[in-house]
């Protein structure tokens, strides 16, 4: 049996408690053999976080070099014959200014035509066929019950 006493707020445990609870202790020589174990099992645990940063960071690069061979139209062959995006994104923005004529959809109040990157560059030199165009104008954002 515990024995404890209350505090303000928590229970305790009386040091003579702790000091009546049982435990197994080996001979020294299995206690030895034991730390052996534990430490061979640590450096293991220690190889295995090493690699797993290693993956972690070989898979970011990885990522990060798929995205930029996809941006620079290198990821798949280009076929000179397929329709250029500039005649999709216009095919989009004539289907976006009927949608806003019949008032399915509500006309973006922030329309820009002008496209920087983060750092506030300019886009060039895109693939042959590529263009630029905001996500808002080739899709319909949903939130909820509402259209964005």
């Amino acid at each position: 049996m515990t024995k404890t006493k209350k505090a303000t707020a928590q229970e305790s445990i009386s040091t003579q408690a702790i000091r009546d609870v049982v435990v197994l202790l080996p001979p020294l020589s299995e206690q030895h053999r034991i730390v052996a174990v534990i430490e061979l099992a640590f450096a293991v645990i220690d190889e295995i976080e090493a690699a797993k940063i290693d993956l972690q960071t070989a898979v970011k690069n990885a990522k990060q070099k798929i995205l930029s061979l996809a941006i620079h139209g290198k990821l798949v062959p280009q076929d000179p014959t397929d329709e250029p995006a500039s005649v999709l994104l216009e095919r989009i923005k004539a289907e976006r200014e009927q949608l806003i004529k019949k008032g399915k959809i509500k006309r973006n109040k922030n329309e820009s035509v002008i496209f920087r990157s983060d750092d506030n560059s300019y886009y060039e030199k895109l693939p042959e066929g590529w263009a630029l165009a905001r996500l808002g104008d080739v899709c319909e954002c949903y939130t909820g019950n509402s259209i964005n």
